[in-house]
């Protein structure tokens, strides 16, 4: 009779703990391989800042550090932000170890090995008068975008004016960008985003990055204003736009969660967005600074709604995820193990 009733009550506590349980959100991953390939995630550590690590996976739920944690390249300094060029060639911008630091160009045939290519002109990226970068060039980020043949390089900075470092400095922080098609000439610097509407006119817009989906391109991005300031401080936001440098629509989307004022254990920063395997919906990856990089998924880019997924990556910060192929998953896992 004991066991009965203990048998009843063990089952009673599932059936109530699982009232109200979301499957997007359970502790345990379900695998979802793709066809063919898998993901890579390149990142720096909080214990090596601009250092660079692999991490890689089937279905970018399941994750395996690769290299046994050391960086895959000591030469490298920066955040990288990886993208696949028209000449097949994969290429992301770092800075110089030494000081004074500059902007370089790396570039991988196959994402295993990195040279370095052309050096990025500071003054190119200087040139917003008004406005200047941190010491890491305000973590520039690449977009290669087809239809013209240009790349697009997005940064922020903040007001000459404002001591760097300080609660008003990233509050001022905006988001430019330039455009080159062979990183040796360079349009002007300008403003990516001009906002309208009060709330996101005065958005201090950080670690922006550009997909192109379908016929439309997205920006996402931190709103970087501090949530006792603005309802949408350290969240990750999108924008809309039917070209590359905009105009960029107010914010379309919060992906990530909105934190309470004076509480700072849920802000994120630096995104990645990657298609899910399955190709019905997305994945949008950011760092919950400084431990680790979090979940989010949606059915379309647009949505209103995007469901956090409480696993995290670990020991992972500002990085970007890339789509391979299954001969560069093997490469890849044969130069840098599991």
């Amino acid at each position: 009779m004991k066991n009965i009733l203990y048998i009843a009550t063990i089952l009673l506590l599932n059936l109530i703990g699982c009232c109200g349980c979301d499957s997007d959100t359970k502790n345990t991953p379900t695998p979802d391989t793709p066809a063919e390939g898998g993901y890579l995630f390149a990142h720096m550590k909080d214990s090596d800042y601009g250092g660079i690590y692999y991490y890689i996976s089937r279905d970018a739920k399941q994750w395996t550090v690769l290299n046994d944690d050391k960086t895959i390249e000591p030469r490298y300094s920066g955040h990288p932000d990886i993208i696949k060029g028209a000449d097949g060639r994969y290429r992301m911008i770092g800075v110089t170890r030494t000081l004074p630091k500059s902007l370089i160009l790396w570039v991988s045939t196959d994402l295993v090995t990195w040279q370095t290519d052309e050096t990025i002109p500071d003054a190119a990226i200087m040139d917003t008068p008004g406005y200047h970068p941190d010491g890491w060039y305000s973590t520039p980020k690449l977009f290669y975008d087809a239809d013209s043949g240009k790349y697009l390089i997005t940064w922020h900075a903040s007001r000459n004016e404002v001591a760097e470092g300080s609660d008003q400095w990233w509050s001022e922080m905006r988001t430019f960008y330039m455009t080159t098609s062979d990183f040796k000439t360079y349009s002007k610097p300008a403003r990516l985003f001009d906002f309208k509407s009060e709330e996101f006119r005065d958005a201090a817009t950080i670690d922006a990055i550009i997909r192109k989906i379908g016929g439309s391109y997205y920006a996402v991005f931190k709103d970087e204003h501090s949530n006792d300031i603005a309802p949408t401080g350290k969240t990750v936001l999108i924008s809309k736009s039917a070209a590359l440098t905009g105009p960029y629509s107010e914010p379309i989307s919060v992906v990530t969660p909105k934190t309470e004022a004076g509480k700072t254990d849920n802000w994120h920063e630096a995104p990645t967005i990657v298609e899910q395997p399955d190709g019905k919906g997305w994945y949008i990856f950011a760092e919950r600074y400084p431990t680790e990089y979090v979940r989010f998924e949606a059915p379309d880019i647009e949505s209103a709604t995007w469901r956090q997924y409480v696993i995290g990556i670990p020991n992972a910060r500002h990085g970007v995820m890339v789509r391979i192929t299954d001969e560069q998953y093997a490469a890849i896992t044969a130069k840098y193990g599991f």
